[in-house]
């Protein structure tokens, strides 16, 4: 997510999370990494998930990375993607 909507949320990454780098295709960004207490898509809900927070507005869009992914299982059917708690 980037810094504005972190903000928005109240998370203060620079007091709690753990400066870094990312390395993305539009070049190089400074990052905060830190521990979401809980995220939620549909009825599914994840509690202490890891996160990044990119300094600016981008990405505009919040993304899902792996490590609320990598707990799911993920069926597609043609446009269609069913996420589903595996345990």
């Amino acid at each position: 997510m980037n810094s504005n909507i972190a903000k928005r949320l109240g998370i203060d990454y620079k007091l709690t999370g753990k400066k870094g780098m990312s390395y993305t295709a539009s070049g190089k960004d400074e990052i905060y990494i830190v521990n979401l207490k809980r995220v939620r898509v549909g009825n599914i809900e994840l509690r202490n998930i890891e996160g990044v927070v990119h300094e600016g507005s981008f990405p505009a869009i919040t993304l899902l990375g792996m490590s609320f992914l990598g707990k799911l299982d993920m069926k597609r059917e043609g446009r269609i993607m069913e996420l589903e708690k595996k345990y």
